[in-house]
């Protein structure tokens, strides 16, 4: 099969470079699929299950990148090696994988497999290439881990090109643990380089090393060599994203063609069902052989890169603004609209669209509650005024002007200032609201919602469970239809999180086998944090102290200010309550 496929490249392309080419993905076979940069090929993964005739059948294999390609057509990497069948190209396994308490190999491919399920994403253009694929780990027919793959290809320049790579795994319903050779430590992504001939030059942080060197810590490395069919020397390094786990992690290198980030290494790690492990590097191709130099400014450039960037996986917003409302989409797909219609009580988020059902996870104007609208804020009994309940006489949150930031990107931004007014009655606040939106993953959204509100005059609000930063659940997503509520410290639905101060709230429930949720996380920095909840079984949360107060009512004196600031989760798929901390503990540090 493998013979084929490359002489059905070879026949397709004639190897070209052009450093302002667009990019196309084509299928190769139904096994795998190619990316070009004009006429030349860059990479072919596959997808689909690969064997080769006279290999033992139970080497067959998926989800891994070859042939991978050189600036001149050269092939770099190599597949069904004689001296090791199992090693493939591109990939990512390990000698010991223990889910639970059985124990199997994916680097030998015993008793668990890589399976595709989807591609997430494929884009092409000038600009470069983006590929997303859903995959997951199976022992027989259950899915134990479920791993996405993300690949970034940046423009060929004269020097080299860069593909970025993330790899994001989450174990199922049992513990995943992890562990490389004993003595060795491979085990994690690995690239296995194609036959050359002459020397093999490998560089490290240190300079060329002239010995393998297994179990050591490095930043990157770099094999160089001239292989067959190339007029000259080129080669590849792997670059570690200073954010990866045990930075930097242990490595296996082998002169006869091997680069293994080895990863946890020799001493196993475990994680937890629900708990992702992300892992991010660069694949740089380059032609002859760089100095050490070289490759450290190389390095350090995509260093410098990846400090601001968004994850690969992040997709894409953009913001429209409109008379009334701001209307979001994520990758051109409706995602929720913040309307601020005259004839509405206050400022609100609706729809709220679910990652994987393409429903609204939140609900407005339901019969017996009429005053619930999505995501939304506002209070009643503020000076006798009522900015909450239904009644536009009896105090409205009037947007004053609204004015996109960054209207397409990875993360929009926007801001409002609004008014609280009623007929007859002096105004209580104004507030000032920085709102921003981002897709890190396609399985979660952010909503990051800032309030400053500042007392116009004194102020003084009565006891009151109407108040403050609320969601309102479908109702299928409630517990009452079989959902669940839960809270930072473990405590579940209305009647173990009501009163309970935390700094997390997760609302959650099924449709069609497939978990969807909202969780409200509170920011350190926000007055009365950690608040109490004001929780409801029937699918409505709000992080509120004002029902609580210490003396039956909160003041507030003309010109005090108070911030609050707030994340929504939106989500797809079982996210753990260790995720959402970690969700949590990352966002409380900005």
């Amino acid at each position: 099969m493998k013979g084929k496929l490359f002489a059905t490249l070879w026949l397709l392309t004639a190897v070209v470079y052009s450093a302002h080419a667009t990019f196309r993905f084509a299928d190769v076979n139904e096994n795998s699929l190619g990316l070009w940069e004009g006429e030349r090929p860059v990479l072919v993964y596959n997808h689909g299950v690969i064997s080769k005739s006279g290999v033992p059948a139970d080497r067959a294999r998926s989800s891994y990148i070859h042939p991978l390609y050189g600036l001149d057509g050269e092939i770099l990497t190599d597949d069904f090696p004689k001296d090791h069948f199992h090693h493939r190209g591109l990939f990512w396994a390990w000698p010991h994988v223990r889910i639970g308490d059985q124990e199997y190999d994916l680097w030998m491919l015993k008793g668990i497999r890589h399976q595709f399920d989807h591609w997430i994403k494929q884009k092409a253009d000038n600009d470069g290439a983006l590929l997303g694929v859903q995959n997951g780990w199976f022992v027989g027919p259950t899915k134990v881990v479920d791993e996405q793959v993300w690949l970034r290809v940046l423009p060929a320049t004269p020097e080299g090109q860069a593909i970025d790579v993330e790899l994001i795994w989450t174990p199922m319903d049992k513990s995943l643990a992890l562990r490389g050779a004993e003595g060795k430590s491979y085990g994690g992504l690995t690239m296995r380089f194609a036959p050359h001939q002459g020397e093999t030059v490998i560089t490290t942080v240190d300079g060329v090393t002239s010995k393998d060197l297994p179990i050591t810590r490095l930043p990157w490395a770099d094999l160089t060599a001239q292989f067959t069919g190339a007029k000259s020397k080129s080669g590849a390094a792997i670059f570690i994203d200073p954010s990866h786990p045990d930075y930097p992690p242990e490595w296996l290198t082998r002169h006869y063609g091997v680069l293994c980030v080895g990863w946890p290494g020799v001493k196993e790690q475990t994680f937890a069902p629900g708990e992702p492990i992300r892992c991010r590097y660069r694949v740089w191709i380059h032609r002859d052989l760089p100095t050490t130099a070289n490759l450290q400014d190389a390095y350090n450039n995509y260093k410098r890169e990846m400090s601001n960037a968004a994850s690969i996986s992040a997709q894409s917003l953009r913001a429209t603004l409109e008379s009334n409302r701001v209307n979001i989409t994520i990758d051109g797909k409706p995602f929720t609209e913040y309307l601020f219609r005259n004839d509405e009580k206050y400022p609100y988020f609706y729809p709220v669209i679910g990652p994987h059902s393409g429903k609204t996870v939140t609900e407005k104007r339901l019969p017996n509650y009429p005053h619930h609208s999505s995501i939304f804020f506002g209070c009643d009994k503020v000076n006798g005024g009522d900015y909450w309940q239904e009644g536009l006489d009896r105090g409205r949150i009037v947007s004053k002007d609204v004015r996109i930031v960054r209207d397409t990107g990875t993360e929009i931004i926007f801001e409002q200032h609004c008014d609280w007014e009623r007929p007859g009655a002096a105004s209580p606040f104004s507030d000032f609201r920085t709102i921003k939106v981002s897709a890190p993953s396609p399985g979660l959204r952010y909503i990051d919602f800032e309030i400053k509100l500042t007392a116009k005059t004194k102020v003084r609000i009565e006891k009151t469970n109407h108040s403050l930063f609320s969601v309102r659940m479908a109702p299928d997503l409630t517990i009452t239809n079989d959902g669940r509520l839960i809270n930072a410290h473990g405590d579940i639905n209305e009647k173990g999180t009501f009163g309970q101060r935390a700094p997390w709230a997760d609302f959650r429930g099924t449709r069609n086998g497939e978990i969807e949720g909202v969780a409200i996380l509170c920011h350190p920095s926000s007055k009365w944090f950690p608040s109490q909840w004001f929780t409801r079984d029937y699918g409505f949360m709000s992080a509120t102290p004002l029902f609580w107060p210490e003396n039956g009512a909160t003041s507030f004196a003309p010109g005090e200010t108070v911030m609050l600031r707030y994340r929504v989760l939106i989500y797809s798929g079982n996210l753990s309550q260790q995720q959402i901390e970690r969700e949590f503990q990352l966002w409380s540090k900005s």
